[in-house]
Order: C-alpha cells, then structure tokens, then sequence
C-alpha cells in the first residue's frame, strides 16, 4: 500500500515463483493512481540467480491512461546478495 498526501492511494499485489532457487518468474498488478478504471498496470518478471547475483527483466504494461502514449516499458535489474548462506536468514518474503 503506498499512500501520498494529496495523491491517490496505490496497493501493489505481487507473486513470485522461485525454482530451484536459480530462476524466479512473477506477476503484479498496481491497483489506484489515476481512478479511472481501478487497474493501474500489470507487470511481468524473469530472474535468473547465479551464485550471489541476480540477472532479471521486466515488462511493464499500462492500464492508465497514460496507455494513450505509452506501450509499457522494459526493465533490466542486477540483484547481488551479500549472504550467500540463507538457511539461518528468517525471512517471512519466502516459505520453505
């Protein structure tokens, strides 16, 4: 839930699916922004995990308005976890 005064309220529900703790996919969608039809984007991920570094892309899709000049955007991200050890690391993001 993200919530700026004097801007609409924004809630983001996401899901990933981790395998093999080497490649994750996901989905999310942001409800709010604009108000015009509840539905703000919806956004697709790939991840793929080597050692401690993370090679992923991302896909945005509009569902705003701003669809009328935008296609989406594509992302690129780098992830590098310090801990290689995650099996003491309590972390309520992941079920095992």
């Amino acid at each position: 839930f993200k919530y700026v005064e004097n801007a609409p309220a924004e809630f983001d529900i996401n899901l990933n699916l981790e395998f093999n703790r080497v490649f994750t996919i996901g989905a999310s969608a942001r409800l709010g922004g604009d108000g015009s039809n509840g539905l703000e984007s919806i956004d697709l991920l790939a991840l793929y995990r080597y050692n401690n570094i993370g090679f992923g892309i991302a896909y945005d899709i509009n569902m705003s308005e701003i669809n009328d000049y935008s296609n989406g955007s594509i992302e690129a991200m780098v992830r590098y976890q310090f801990s290689k050890n995650q099996d003491n690391i309590a972390n309520p993001r992941f079920f095992e």
